[in-house]
């Protein structure tokens, strides 16, 4: 079943039946635990600072500085990580949203979790574009999620 990334935070195709066990790039949090129940961790993920190539950005820390727009994926914990170093960043809808924003300039960065990153970055155009500017290790975990209470 593909559904909505919301529907895997908020465990409701899971709490309804619609299925047993969902798959994402979700980091185990404590406010997605309230939720749902996760598995035991299987990939230790990072985010990624996803910049035109031109940009001179070579960091976080370049982008704060030179007070550019910085975008994120809605409720996320790359969206989470920024607002608590400080930024106010444009909030996009999807995945591909980000991307789209940092193409057509509403943003002049972005940061999402790396294997996203580098899922885009293996199409040459993009890869031609864009580069990553810096990674940064937040300590997070991805896990696949089940039903609250399913052992």
């Amino acid at each position: 079943v593909d559904t909505p990334f919301e529907n895997f935070k908020t465990g409701a195709f899971l709490n309804s039946g619609e299925c047993d066990l969902a798959a994402a790039g979700m980091t185990i949090t404590e406010e997605r635990k309230k939720n749902v129940d996760f598995s035991d961790p299987y990939f230790n993920a990072t985010q990624a600072v996803l910049v035109d190539r031109d940009s001179g950005l070579g960091s976080l820390a370049d982008v704060k500085a030179k007070n550019v727009k910085l975008g994120a994926q809605a409720q996320t914990t790359g969206e989470d990580h920024v607002k608590g170093e400080g930024f106010d960043p444009v909030s996009f809808e999807s995945s591909d949203a980000v991307l789209n924003g940092l193409r057509t300039g509403q943003v002049k960065a972005v940061v999402i979790d790396y294997p996203v990153v580098q899922g885009w970055l293996k199409d040459k155009a993009n890869a031609d574009a864009f580069e990553v500017a810096e990674q940064i290790d937040t300590g997070e975990q991805y896990g696949f999620t089940v039903k609250k209470g399913n052992t």
